[in-house]
């Protein structure tokens, strides 16, 4: 055993000889120490909200101009609010487009400037002041809240996360994995000075299913109570969506993210317009559909977004 998996494996009192009786339960014992050592060091359980600014670049996920072709780049300044507590958070985001081709809701010039939220099982983003709805949202911001170092030990603490140990070049690294139910699946590569290196997750995408987000941190460096890293990087089913270095922290600042009316009473709204005979445009929402009456059925063309839209269309 290698001097990480040893002190991994004696972070909890007496750990080594349960492991010997009960060789089943041994995992268990070796993810609680392993947790245990990190959260001191990252200060992951003094830390009830977290505040971070980062600078870099944004790829739009998604929304190539042509298929195959290399996603949308983005100029991206972005602060961050997580509420641990409450499963919510808030990102203040500044971007603007470094080349004209491909999707995204980027304006062709000039910058933009949008919070984009979850809190409370609902999501909205808040462009010019005016609140826009959007709980097709929620399947992503919410493991961003978790998705994070210190976030990720917090959940899996508290989902009997299991411990094994991977070998990377000349680097042992623990791998913690746990189900956050109903969320995500997540994998954190722990490293010997018990930082996270690396978080792989599986989410859940309206488009792919099970999807796999990877975020890599690096450089990290102590911020009143808590270490952080200053290099993040993410990709999105094997494409880079993010590059990020962060310029300031602040464990347990103000956060208070309130749900907006509007958000919290948002419905599904179609409105049914005949085009033709058997023929029909289901609209009321940023994406439309199409109906065609048949003989014993009916077909319909484009059911988008998540389940919610489908479902109401």
């Amino acid at each position: 055993m290698n001097s990480f998996k040893t002190r991994a494996c004696t972070a909890l009192v007496g750990a080594t000889f349960t492991i010997f009786a009960l060789p089943a339960m041994a995992q268990t014992y070796e993810a609680a120490g392993i947790l245990k050592r990190t959260a001191a060091n990252i200060g992951a359980n003094e830390v009830n909200t977290l505040i971070y600014s980062a600078a870099g670049n944004a790829w739009g996920f998604g929304q190539p101009w042509s298929v195959g072709k290399a996603l949308p780049k983005q100029n991206y300044r972005v602060t961050r609010s997580i509420d641990y507590n409450n499963a919510a958070l808030s990102d203040d985001v500044t971007r603007s487009r470094t080349e004209p081709r491909g999707g995204t809701g980027v304006p062709l010039t000039g910058e933009q400037n949008l919070i984009e939220a979850v809190g409370n099982n609902v999501s909205w983003n808040v462009v010019a002041k005016t609140v826009q709805p959007g709980n097709r949202f929620v399947t992503d911001r919410v493991p961003q809240i978790w998705l994070n170092p210190q976030g990720i030990i917090k959940a899996a603490q508290r989902n009997s996360a299991t411990l094994t140990f991977v070998t990377e070049g000349k680097k042992s690294l623990g791998v913690v994995s746990f189900t956050e139910p109903g969320r995500f699946k997540a994998k954190a590569y722990i490293n010997d000075a018990f930082e996270v290196e690396r978080i792989e997750a599986t989410v859940p995408n309206p488009v792919l299913g099970d999807m796999q987000v990877v975020e890599k941190y690096s450089e990290y460096r102590e911020f009143g109570r808590a270490k952080f890293p200053t290099r993040i990087e993410e990709t999105q089913a094997g494409q880079t969506t993010l590059q990020l270095v962060v310029t300031d922290v602040q464990p347990n600042g103000k956060v208070a993210i309130e749900v907006p009316a509007a958000a919290t009473n948002f419905k599904e709204s179609v409105a049914s317009q005949k085009l033709a005979d058997g023929v029909w445009l289901l609209a009321g929402g940023s994406h439309n559909s199409l109906a065609v009456e048949m003989k014993d059925h009916a077909v319909v063309i484009e059911g988008p977004l998540y389940d919610a839209r489908s479902q109401a269309v």
